[in-house]
């Protein structure tokens, strides 16, 4: 049985959120000032999110983590240790918010940790924000649809059914952040300064030559961890409360192959250049390549792209390829990755 099965919480409301969507569309900006708390505020998606409400003059920002002195502050910004075990320093975090950013989450293997962090740490994120009316958004992943393929559902059209134990405490996260009238965020797959996973894995496999694993034709969902910082930023400008209670894919509206994505990737150099004349990865005996469950397997060798117009017919649909690395990116991941022979 799915968890969606089990409970209504894991849909979107279809009435609900057409309603809303026009409201949103409609809304002007709001001129108030309004305080962010961003929960995990120096990861992969923290930092990207925190740079965007940098630029927002009308907005001051709790930058919380658990190594503050590691934010760069501005003006308008401060940066506060974050203890998801412990209530009440948490809900001195988020005592003056008017917003809750939620990229507090743990990705490892640890199955204590998963629930700790993701379940009973998100219930006690949510547990403070309510006792100030502070509206939570928190950023999940789509990994809780379980098994693909996936070929442009809309929320509405998948049930929640997490393989891992890592997906199944993301869901549960979902439940209890949706069942108290916050936002649900869900990218696909995510890449920019910062990734330590996507790309990088991407471009080991085809780098390295190993077994083939990436289907070229295969079709995804991606989005920049830049432009989902600026969509969290127009989110917020534009009354995310209006979405209340919903969740939402959060991606690039164009899918893109898994073969112009190497491609782009050869271009900036971070995969042998004759990766362009054959998009797929070779099978040579005694390669290494990362090691990677099933599921994970699953993400690069068949189709996963979803809808994302529910959230872009109220944000406006961004500008540009799904797909297209700045050269600070490209700068970014050669350093990290080491640039492949030509």
């Amino acid at each position: 049985m799915s968890l969606s099965s089990m409970d209504p919480q894991f849909n979107v409301n279809a009435t609900s959120l057409a309603g809303q969507q026009r409201e949103l569309h409609n809304a002007a900006e709001c001129g108030d000032a309004r305080t962010v708390a961003v929960l995990g505020a120096t990861g992969f998606l923290g930092r990207a999110i925190l740079a965007e409400l940098k630029q927002q003059s009308r907005v001051d920002v709790i930058a919380a983590c658990r190594q503050p002195q590691s934010v760069s502050t501005s003006e308008g910004m401060r940066a506060v240790h974050l203890n998801l075990s412990d209530p009440a320093s948490l809900r001195a975090v988020v005592a003056d918010a008017d917003w809750v950013v939620h990229v507090a989450n743990y990705i490892g293997r640890d199955a204590e940790l998963m629930t700790r962090v993701n379940v009973e740490g998100t219930r006690a994120i949510v547990a403070a924000a309510s006792e100030v009316n502070a509206m939570v958004l928190y950023i999940s992943t789509t990994s809780v649809y379980g098994h693909g393929p996936f070929r442009g559902q809309s929320e509405l059209e998948i049930s929640i059914a997490p393989v891992s134990a890592l997906s199944r405490s993301r869901a549960r996260a979902e439940e209890l952040v949706l069942a108290a009238n916050g936002v649900v965020l869900r990218p696909h797959l995510t890449y920019g300064i910062g990734d330590r996973w996507f790309i990088p894995t991407l471009s080991k496999l085809v780098g390295s030559g190993s077994e083939a694993i990436v289907d070229s034709a295969a079709v995804t969902s991606v989005m920049s961890v830049r432009s989902l910082g600026q969509l969290v930023r127009e989110l917020i400008e534009r009354r995310p409360g209006l979405l209340a209670g919903n969740a939402l894919h959060a991606s690039h509206p164009q899918p893109v192959a898994f073969g112009q994505i190497i491609g782009s990737l050869a271009q900036n150099r971070l995969v042998p250049a004759a990766t362009l004349a054959n998009a797929s990865i070779l099978d040579k005996p005694g390669s290494a390549r990362p090691k990677l469950t099933g599921h994970q397997i699953e993400l690069l060798s068949t189709d996963h792209w979803f809808s994302s117009e529910a959230l872009w017919s109220v944000i406006g649909h961004p500008q540009g390829p799904p797909f297209s690395l700045s050269a600070k990116e490209a700068l970014w991941y050669q350093q990290h990755l080491g640039a492949p022979s030509r």
